[in-house]
């Protein structure tokens, strides 16, 4: 079994190991892949799980950020760089009741991120903007400036068709561009460690959508409570042992 070293210094060790990743210019040499790995190993979801039952303030804080999202899955924060270098959540695909991925949203993100199958299994399409595609509204989606919403501003009608298709398996590691467009559902229960590169946020993300009216929408962000997120990050520790 892992030494608990605390979750203040796990998260300082994080830390310490993301500055070295985000100063190498690739991440696709020998050297930055190991250091990614160490990232990741010590993102212990179990040992977390024990080490945030004895932090009530920090996970008052962490619950208050995370949420239901409406692409299917549960999104916890787990902790931040504490400058906005970085951010990580860990994503919870609970088991769909029909055996079929919950359909997403297409969208991007502000940032640059990595992602680690902790558990089960994901298949991720990329699209793109095409003449030829389906007919989707395009918002742009602008983080919350309440704790109670977050905005989507409607831009228009686009077309889009999907490009390639690909599946994550448990135990891999993959980065994504801020600007590739995907969606990527869940047929099993899974979970992911998702890494956002926040020193590279842009202001909004794109988001292409048939679910919301043609104008501006806001939506309830539906944060979570203390016991709410001890309980479903219990139940992902169990998943991911």
């Amino acid at each position: 079994m892992k030494t608990q070293i605390g979750y203040r210094q796990r998260l300082a060790r994080i830390r310490f190991a993301m500055r070295e990743v985000q100063s190498m210019h690739s991440t696709k040499t020998l050297k930055s892949l190991r250091r990614l790995n160490d990232v990741f190993s010590l993102i212990d979801l179990r040992v977390l799980a024990e080490e945030l039952n004895c932090e009530p303030i920090i996970v008052g804080k962490l619950a208050r950020e995370s949420c239901f999202h409406e692409n299917g899955f549960w999104k916890l924060v787990i902790g931040d760089s504490g400058l906005a270098k970085f951010k990580i959540r860990v994503h919870y695909w609970p088991r769909p009741s029909a055996g079929d991925p919950v359909p997403e949203n297409i969208h991007n993100h502000r940032f640059d991120c990595y992602s680690r199958i902790a558990a089960g299994s994901l298949k991720s399409t990329s699209w793109k903007i095409s003449r030829a595609g389906h007919d989707f509204r395009h918002y742009h989606y602008y983080p919350q400036t309440t704790r109670k919403s977050y905005t989507l501003a409607y831009k228009g009608e686009e077309r889009l068709e999907p490009t390639e298709s690909a599946s994550h398996n448990c135990g891999e590691v993959y980065f994504m561009r801020g600007t590739d467009l995907h969606t990527a559902g869940a047929i099993d229960e899974t979970v992911t460690v998702f890494l956002e590169q926040r020193a590279r946020l842009r202001r909004y993300a794109d988001v292409f959508s048939m679910r919301y009216a043609r104008r501006d929408v806001s939506l309830p962000d539906g944060a979570l409570t203390s016991d709410q997120y001890l309980r479903i990050l219990r139940s992902i520790a169990k998943l991911v042992s």
